[in-house]
């Protein structure tokens, strides 16, 4: 049976820490006039993601209104392809329109980029999948039996400079107005009771502490991923988005367009066993991800 790879990193790393907390970097988008399409956890699941933006787009030319989607963090892991949902949201196509948040997932992938031998943790959590998006061909045991440096290497190898700057890039949060309405976009959580820039990074990024309880202004609404919802209330003043696109096939999203109501739009395709890219065919854009580029 094989250990857990953390428990078999751990021999030659030491003991994984918990995450860094960052400090809370929320972006604001004023009162935009196009249609804000909040997705939830896409956890590498690039043709739900890739079907969902042509059904935003057609939603987006009904009602005559420029699209822009953000994605509620968690892009990554989990499931087959996060490669290649990175390489499409760099892509030119979409990286006008297209924009992520930071996520739980995302934060640990860079806590393990930046201190890997304390951050191990993150390839249990989903982060071996995601190297296997990006080409690895090693079985967690051998990779964990390579000499420390080596394996370090092996690993970092794998991770495009571009890929990684992009993680760096993302913002905790984004705000925004709408028809009398603020909208307060995170991964898990935000706690009403503490001013903006206050909110600690366990809130926002793992929904941790007792800000559920806390009650929401009438004027707020808050837009999360991070915890499956099956059937996502656009109505509620805590909206949750992620219906575990992974697990089910389904994703969703809100829609907050001017003019309208909060709307759910949701897909789901066939679970499939789909095969990792291979090297220089993840994603969008050629090139091997067994070298940093």
């Amino acid at each position: 049976m094989i250990r857990p790879f953390a428990a078999l990193w751990r021999n030659l790393t030491g003991t994984a820490a918990p995450p860094a907390a960052d400090a809370p970097r929320i972006t604001d988008l004023g009162q935009p006039q196009d249609a804000i399409y909040a997705v939830g956890d896409v956890h590498g699941c690039r043709a739900e993601l890739v079907a969902l933006l042509d059904r935003i787009t057609q939603d987006a030319d009904r009602l005559g209104l420029r699209p822009r989607v953000i994605l509620l963090g968690d892009a990554i892991d989990r499931g087959p392809e996060s490669a290649g949902v990175i390489d499409l949201l760099l892509s030119p196509r979409h990286a006008p329109w297209v924009q992520a948040i930071l996520g739980n997932h995302e934060s640990m992938m860079l806590d393990f980029l930046a201190r890997p031998q304390a951050h191990a943790h993150w390839i249990d959590s989903g982060g071996f999948e995601t190297l296997l998006s990006y080409g690895l061909s090693l079985s967690r045991s051998d990779l964990a039996a390579l000499p420390k440096r080596r394996a370090l290497q092996t690993v970092a190898a794998h991770i495009p400079d571009r890929h990684s700057a992009w993680l760096r890039s993302l913002p905790q949060g984004i705000t925004l107005s709408m028809d009398g309405l603020r909208y307060m976009l995170t991964h898990a959580g935000y706690d009403p009771a503490l001013p903006q820039d206050a909110q600690p990074a366990s809130v926002l990024l793992w929904g941790k502490g007792s800000h559920d309880a806390q009650p929401i202004p009438p004027d707020l609404r808050l837009v999360q991923g991070h915890v499956i919802t099956e059937a996502p209330d656009p109505a509620a003043a805590r909206i949750r988005v992620d219906t575990g696109a992974y697990r089910t096939g389904r994703l969703s999203c809100l829609r907050i367009a001017p003019g309208h109501p909060p709307t759910i739009i949701a897909l789901t395709l066939p679970r499939r066993t789909a095969p990792h890219p291979r090297p220089g065919r993840t994603g969008d854009l050629e090139g091997n991800h067994l070298g940093k580029h």
